[in-house]
């Protein structure tokens, strides 16, 4: 493992917290649910990406969205082969640009640029394709992009509708021990559950 994905993947474990009284489970023990169930197979995608052999098959593998058995990934799985294709061919003309990124931001406003026109493709394509190729350059978002799932999963914790990204120190403090990356993957994955906290009538409150 590079360095970049065993500092990302190193954290303490969340103090243990019982469900609330009706049975909901509190935000902390969400994140301990994630951190044991779903981390690890977010950390496998992008060490995939990491050790493939050169930038272009980084980008050309992120671009059709497809996994190490080869197979789509789920978050693309309903985007046409026509429109991963025209991403492909967008983004495989722009590696030295692509080299030359100093950030995720910059990175992540490249793809966005790149694919922006091809129909199908939104924002959670945008940055599913720059984690991915981001992994590989040992780029990392500092703040939560908000998209699809994720959004919703930051609105139920109180955050508007409209917001594009978010500060980790603005987040909870039960969700601040995790990456930026891995947060966007934790909202998308418990938006539901978050929900019930907040508006669920559990009693809870997110803290």
């Amino acid at each position: 493992m590079s360095r970049g994905l065993e500092a990302l993947s190193h954290s303490s474990t969340p103090t243990p917290c019982s469900p609330s009284a009706d049975g909901a489970p509190a935000l902390p023990v969400l994140v301990r649910s994630y951190i044991r169930h779903n981390r690890p197979k977010l950390l496998d995608q992008l060490r995939y990406f990491e050790r493939l052999p050169s930038l272009e098959c980084a980008v050309e593998t992120a671009a059709i969205a497809k996994d190490s058995r080869g197979k789509r990934l789920h978050h693309q799985r309903r985007l046409t082969r026509s429109a991963l294709t025209y991403a492909k061919e967008n983004l495989l003309s722009s590696p030295p640009r692509i080299r030359n990124c100093r950030s995720f931001d910059q990175l992540h406003q490249l793809v966005d640029k790149s694919v922006c026109e091809i129909r199908g493709l939104g924002e959670l394509y945008v940055y599913d394709t720059s984690i991915r190729v981001g992994a590989h350059l040992n780029l990392w978002p500092e703040q939560v992009y908000l998209h699809a799932g994720a959004r919703k999963g930051a609105k139920a914790l109180g955050f508007s509708g409209g917001v594009s990204r978010v500060k980790p120190r603005d987040m909870p403090v039960a969700i601040q021990e995790l990456k930026p990356h891995e947060i966007e993957d934790f909202l998308c994955i418990y938006k539901l559950e978050l929900a019930k906290l907040r508006t669920g009538g559990t009693g809870s409150q997110v803290e």
